[in-house]
């Protein structure tokens, strides 16, 4: 039986601490993190494929994806923080999953255009990452991010049109990996 996308903070929460390396919230916040932009329809594509699978089986052997990246790529470490951007109007834009860089950069085809996964590809590099979960709806918005001061240089609002990998401050991690953790960060 299918189950579906879980939004839930303790689920999160127990899920980073499946990670050897991050013991407490101090060693997660030592860790880079990374967002990753999707288009919608390749969001979707990834809500789906989490859909699709039990929590037990995503439990047991996780859930891969390798996003394109063309920027960054010389400082992104194994172990580093990758969230996922949803583009969008309104509050459909937000960060709706988040992953752990597992993998060394590599060469993969990519459609290019997400509506027609047949049509033809391109070519471009990518590295592996362990999904550690897929909300349904953005767990942070852009509209709730744009208020915070500590997002106000945020590179994907500066840039948005720019290739995969934009940078996140320590400041902006923390406010992130509250949201993520449970703990009270007032977004207003």
């Amino acid at each position: 039986m299918n189950t579906p996308i879980s939004a839930s903070a303790t689920a999160t929460a127990t899920a980073m601490d499946t990670w050897p390396d991050y013991q407490n919230r101090d060693d997660l916040l030592q860790a880079s993190a990374w967002v990753m932009q999707y288009k919608p329809n390749a969001a979707a594509l990834l809500q789906q494929e989490r859909n699709t699978i039990t929590d037990e089986e995503f439990d047991d052997d996780g859930l891969l994806e390798t996003p394109a990246i063309a920027r960054h790529l010389d400082e992104i470490r194994s172990g580093d923080f990758i969230l996922f951007w949803m583009c969008g109007p309104g509050d459909t834009a937000g960060l709706y999953a988040w992953g752990n860089a597992s993998g060394e950069a590599t060469e993969r085809d990519y459609p290019r255009d997400w509506s027609d996964l047949d049509g033809p590809s391109e070519r471009k590099t990518a590295m592996e990452v362990w999904i550690g979960e897929v909300f349904a709806q953005p767990f942070l918005t852009r509209s709730a991010l744009k208020q915070l001061p500590e997002f106000d240089d945020f590179e994907l609002f500066e840039m948005p049109n720019r290739a995969n990998a934009f940078a996140v401050t320590p400041q902006q991690w923390s406010i992130i990996l509250d949201h993520l953790t449970g703990r009270d960060t007032p977004v207003v």
